[in-house]
């Protein structure tokens, strides 16, 4: 016996069950229970797709994040590191400009914590003064890296609740590639 759990284009997941020809046939009390837990079955195989498809889209975005040469974080409004692609761990690691206290991100310099707080807060929060730019501090004569934040919005669905989130975007200014924004804030010649 058996029945269909899912049928979509790019998969088809079926449950059968099997017995030793000895057994004889199946009884009707065993077609009973499979239809009593065959909505259960189809309910099953539809979350776990679901399940393995945001997967596979939330490695794909992570990866695409990770390819960016910019610093590119998920916070939350009390700083929390909820994303951190390959160049913003750099970053955090030479806790030069930025640093992590306690899985949450903080500017490295005293004089720059209240303000950057105010801002990934402001940013999480969307409001009306939400995102900006900011310079952190650095050691002489290491140029300040700019920090960009912006209000990321972050879906809810039927089993997670939407979080208010910034996202921020960081690069050193020495090794980071020229982006057409930065070519523009030049001075003409």
């Amino acid at each position: 016996i058996g029945l269909v759990l899912a049928n979509e284009p790019d998969v088809r997941v079926v449950f059968t069950c099997g017995r030793a020809k000895a057994a004889g046939e199946f009884e009707p009390e065993h077609l009973d229970r499979l239809r009593r837990i065959g909505p259960h079955l189809v309910r099953a195989a539809s979350v776990s797709l679901r399940l393995s498809r945001s997967e596979i889209a939330r490695n794909a975005n992570a990866e695409a994040l990770d390819s960016v040469a910019q610093g590119v974080l998920i916070v939350a409004a009390n700083g929390e590191i909820l994303f951190a692609n390959r160049a913003a761990e750099s970053l955090l690691a030479e806790a030069d400009g930025i640093r992590t206290e306690k899985s949450a991100l903080r500017a490295s310099r005293l004089a720059d914590a209240a303000q950057f707080q105010r801002l990934i807060a402001a940013a999480a929060g969307q409001s009306d003064a939400a995102g900006g730019v900011m310079a952190l501090a650095r050691p002489v004569p290491r140029r300040a890296p700019p920090a960009r934040l912006a209000p990321l919005k972050i879906e809810s669905t039927w089993f997670v609740t939407g979080r208010p989130a910034a996202i921020v975007f960081m690069a050193d200014p020495v090794s980071a590639p020229r982006t057409a924004q930065d070519q523009d804030d030049q001075p003409k010649l």
